[in-house]
């Protein structure tokens, strides 16, 4: 049986070697040659694969057949930054949990998909379906491993995305886009300022519609998501405080739901914008879509989820209806550039990503092993019908 090939000790142990490892994005290479040697030393052909010059991404795969699977995650993690009160790199383990940076975003969701790999490649003698595992760098940036790895071709049917959800299976979520409006005026002493431009003044009314705008937004609704959302996440302009501020920047965060996209959602600022003059009127204000993330939505009856839901509650998951997720992931690529239908299902919860004292419960890495290799077995075996 395969779940007696997943060791809860194994996984335990590579969550370790890998949070004890650091990868914060941009610098993954130490990383993925740890994750590739644990793969090779199991008997898998794991590549090095370049999605940007010195970032790899680790690839295997198994088998040749139809359908075809892909175990989805990513090893880069955010900067430590202040609060803590352990090791972040310490992979300390106290009270049924396990700590550091990276533990539950998404270390551990890639150690269970690492293990799951090496089960299934073990289980299936002649698989009669494809098995690919595809472990990126930047999904904390903008999703370069991911889509380095669409680029190349990902020839897969389906597809597993290993992040944080409390083992309850995620079938849509929000996407994420960065929209930045540049401000110009003109510069003048402060003590003549009609001889200049205010930047800063044009700025201020930029802020106050995104605020109004968010209002708006907050009015759309879907049946499994939160409202879209946007807002001002940084503000900078201005040569000094005894001058008209010749200039404006900002960076505005805009949550999109299933049928919109980076394109929609810069069409609307620049509505928002253009609505009415901004004053001064001689600022000149631009705005440009430089960050995507997509959302994604995957029918409530698509045989993936039913799938997956089987697979989880045989490993012993609690049952649950698949549920929409707040935050952005690769699986909004996966699903719009590759166009496969996508499931997000992983170890330990989101609420933990990006803080001090980041952790996952051990109990859950069983769990969330032994699903993937499950789901891995019936596709490599014919039998997720």
């Amino acid at each position: 049986m395969i779940p007696d090939l997943i060791e809860p000790e194994e996984v335990t142990d590579l969550l370790r070697l890998l949070v004890r490892t650091p990868s914060v994005t941009g610098e993954e290479r130490a990383v993925a040659e740890v994750v590739a040697a644990w793969l090779r030393e199991r008997g898998v052909e794991a590549r090095l694969v370049e999605a940007e010059p010195g970032r790899p991404n680790v690839i295997a795969a198994f088998g040749s057949g139809r359908p075809g699977l892909v175990l989805n995650g990513h090893y880069d993690v955010v900067p430590v930054g202040a609060g803590w009160t352990r090791d972040p790199w310490g992979g300390e383990i106290e009270d049924g949990r396990l700590y550091g940076r990276g533990a539950a975003d998404m270390k551990a969701g890639v150690a269970c998909a690492m293990v799951a790999f090496v089960a299934a490649t073990r289980a299936v003698r002649e698989p009669l379906g494809r098995l690919l595992l595809t472990l990126v760098i930047d999904e904390e940036d903008a999703g370069r491993g991911t889509r380095a790895v669409i680029r190349d071709g990902l020839d897969c049917d389906w597809a597993v995305v290993c992040e944080p959800t409390d083992l309850v299976a995620v079938r849509a979520a929000r996407g994420n886009c960065y929209l930045d409006v540049t401000v110009s005026g003109v510069s003048a002493h402060a003590g003549n300022p009609d001889l200049g431009v205010n930047a800063i003044h044009a700025g201020a009314e930029v802020v106050r519609r995104v605020v109004e705008f968010d209002r708006e937004l907050q009015r759309r609704t879907h049946p499994l998501l939160m409202p879209p959302r946007t807002g001002v996440g940084t503000i900078e302009g201005g040569l000094l405080v005894s001058a008209v501020a010749p200039d404006c920047t900002m960076r505005i965060d805009r949550r999109t739901l299933p049928g919109e996209d980076g394109a929609s959602a810069l069409a609307d600022l620049q509505r928002v914008l253009a609505a009415a003059p901004i004053e001064p009127a001689a600022a000149q204000v631009a705005v440009a879509l430089t960050m995507e993330m997509p959302p994604f939505e995957t029918p409530a009856d698509h045989p993936l989820l039913a799938a997956l839901r089987a697979c989880a509650e045989e490993a012993g998951a609690r049952p649950a209806e698949p549920i929409g997720a707040t935050y952005a992931t690769d699986a909004g690529f996966i699903a719009r550039d590759a166009g496969l239908p996508v499931v997000v299902f992983g170890p330990g919860s989101v609420t933990e990503a990006h803080r001090p004292d980041e952790s996952v419960p051990l109990a859950d890495l069983p769990v969330a092993a032994r699903t993937y290799a499950l789901l891995a077995e019936r596709i490599l075996t014919g039998r997720w019908r």
